[in-house]
C-alpha cells in the first residue's frame, strides 16, 4: 500500500477541517471530494482508492462522534422522522442484500474479492447516507448552496484548463499528475496523447457530463438567481457542449423536460429558451452542430464501443434470466444501462430497495417546491446512469443523494425555526 501526493494534500485537509470549528469545512471536503474521480490517494493492491470512500468514512466517523458528545455515549433515534427512517431501513436492507448474492456467488466458486472491496466502497457511502439524517450536526440551506456552487467552480475551471492541456495547447506539468489524475492511468483519458473534450476531474466525459448536468438544473431552478449564477450556468452549459457526450445531450434534454414542467422560475425559463434557440442557431450555420452529431450519434452507432456494450447488455439480461430474484452479484455482471445493471446484479429484490432509497426522498423534495433544485440534480445524474453509466457506485450519484438529504434537513430545520417564531 502506498499514499500518492494527492492523498497527503488530502489527509491534511481532513484533519485540519476534522478538528474545525466550522462544520461548513467538512461538508466542502465531502461534496467536493465526489467529483474527483479521476484522483487517486491510496494505491492498494493495484487499484487506487480516491477520496469519496475516504472522506465519506471520515464523515461518518465525525459525526458519530459529535452524536456520542452530544448524548453522553447514547446514539438518539429520529423518531418522528418518517421518511428518515424509510431512508435507514432501506439501506440496510440494500446492503443485506448486496452481501447475500456476494456471498451465493461465493459459493458458486466465483472470483469476488474484487467485489467485495467494491461493496465496502458501496457501504461506506450508505453509512455516510443513513448518518446525515443525524440532528447533530445542522447545516443551513445558504451553506449546502456555497458548497455546490463552490464545487461546481471547481469542475469547471478545471474542466478548461483539462481542455486546453489535453489538446496541447497549454503544456502538461507535474500539478495534473500528482493532484488531479494520480494513481490509476489506464482508464484516465487524460493520459491520452490528445484529447478534445471537456472531462475535468473525471476519468472520462460521461461521467463528468453526470456532474454538469445535475449542477446546471441545479443552479437555473433556485428560488433566487442572481447574474453570478447566471454566468457560472451559462459556462457550465458550454461545457456540457465541449463533452461531445452522448451521455450528456440526452440527460440534459430529459432533465430538461422535468425542469419545464416543474419550474416555479418563470423569468430563468424565459430567458434560458431563447437563449438555447441562439446557440442550436448558431452551431448550425457554423456547421458545429452537425459535427457534434457525427460525433455523438452517427459516427457511434457503428463504433466499436456501440457493440460492445450492447454485449454488456445481453450478459446482463442473461444473468437477471438466470437469477431474477437477487441477479447474479454484486460486480459480477455489467450492463451498459443502469437498469440492466441493477436487474443483472441485483435482481427484483435489490432494485426495489435501490428504489425504496431514491423515490421516498425524491417525493418529500418535491412536496416542499423550495427543494426541485436538489431533485433536478439528482434527476440529471439518473439520466445519465440510464443513458450510459451503468454503476451502483457512481461518485455523483452519491453526491446527489448527500445534497438530496442535506436540503431536506435543512429545510426542516428552517420551517421549525419559523413555527417557533410565530408562536
Amino acid at each position: 500500500m502506498s499514499v500518492t501526493i494527492a492523498g497527503l494534500v488530502w489527509m491534511l485537509a481532513l484533519v485540519i477541517a476534522f478538528f474545525s470549528k466550522r462544520p461548513i469545512m467538512m461538508l466542502a471536503l465531502l461534496i467536493l471530494s465526489m467529483v474527483f474521480q479521476a484522483t487517486s490517494l491510496i494505491i492498494f493492491r493495484g487499484e487506487g482508492i480516491g477520496p469519496q470512500s475516504i472522506v465519506s468514512m471520515t464523515f461518518s466517523i465525525w459525526i458519530i462522534l459529535r452524536k456520542l458528545m452530544a448524548f453522553k455515549g447514547k446514539i438518539g433515534i429520529l423518531r418522528r422522522d418518517k421518511i428518515g427512517r424509510i431512508s435507514r431501513i432501506s439501506v440496510i436492507l440494500f446492503t443485506v442484500t448486496l452481501a447475500l448474492g456476494l456471498q451465493k456467488a461465493a459459493t458458486d466458486e466465483i472470483h469476488v474479492e474484487n467485489a467485495y472491496l467494491r461493496l465496502a466502497q458501496l457501504s461506506i457511502y450508505m453509512l455516510c447516507f443513513a448518518l446525515l439524517w443525524s440532528r447533530t450536526v445542522r447545516f443551513r440551506q445558504k451553506e449546502i448552496d456555497y458548497v455546490i456552487v463552490l464545487t461546481t467552480v471547481v469542475v469547471v475551471v478545471i474542466g478548461a484548463l483539462q481542455f486546453l492541456t489535453t489538446t496541447n495547447i497549454l503544456s502538461r506539468n507535474a500539478f495534473w499528475d500528482m493532484l488531479i489524475y494520480a494513481g490509476e492511468t489506464e482508464n484516465v483519458a487524460y493520459y491520452l496523447p490528445y484529447y478534445k473534450r471537456i472531462f475535468s476531474t473525471f476519468m472520462e466525459p460521461s461521467y463528468c457530463a453526470a456532474f454538469l448536468v445535475g449542477a446546471f438544473y441545479y443552479l437555473i431552478s433556485k428560488e433566487k438567481i442572481n447574474r453570478n449564477m447566471l454566468i457560472l450556468s451559462l459556462v457550465v452549459l458550454a461545457e456540457i457542449i465541449l463533452t461531445f457526450s452522448s451521455t450528456a445531450y440526452g440527460a440534459f434534454f430529459v432533465t430538461g423536460v422535468i425542469y419545464v414542467l416543474c419550474s416555479h422560475n418563470k423569468r430563468v425559463l424565459k430567458l434560458l429558451v431563447p437563449v438555447g434557440i441562439i446557440i442550436v442557431f448558431w452551431l448550425g450555420i457554423t456547421g458545429a452542430l452537425q459535427d457534434i452529431l457525427s460525433e455523438v450519434i452517427f459516427n457511434k452507432m457503428d463504433s466499436g464501443s456501440a457493440h460492445t456494450r450492447g454485449v454488456w447488455d445481453r450478459r446482463a439480461i442473461a444473468a437477471f434470466m438466470e437469477n431474477p430474484w437477487t441477479g447474479q452479484g454484486y460486480k459480477l455482471v455489467r450492463g451498459s444501462h443502469l437498469y440492466t445493471s441493477l436487474l443483472g446484479q441485483i435482481g427484483v429484490v435489490g432494485t426495489l430497495m435501490y428504489g425504496l432509497m431514491v423515490v421516498p426522498l425524491a417525493v418529500t423534495a418535491l412536496r416542499m417546491k423550495k427543494l426541485n433544485s436538489a431533485v433536478l440534480f439528482l434527476a440529471g445524474v439518473l439520466a445519465a446512469q440510464m443513458i450510459a453509466i451503468p454503476d451502483i457506485d457512481f461518485c455523483i450519484f452519491w453526491q446527489g443523494m448527500y445534497i438530496l438529504v442535506l436540503c431536506i434537513r435543512a429545510n426542516n430545520e428552517e420551517d421549525n425555526a419559523i413555527k417557533l417564531e410565530g408562536n
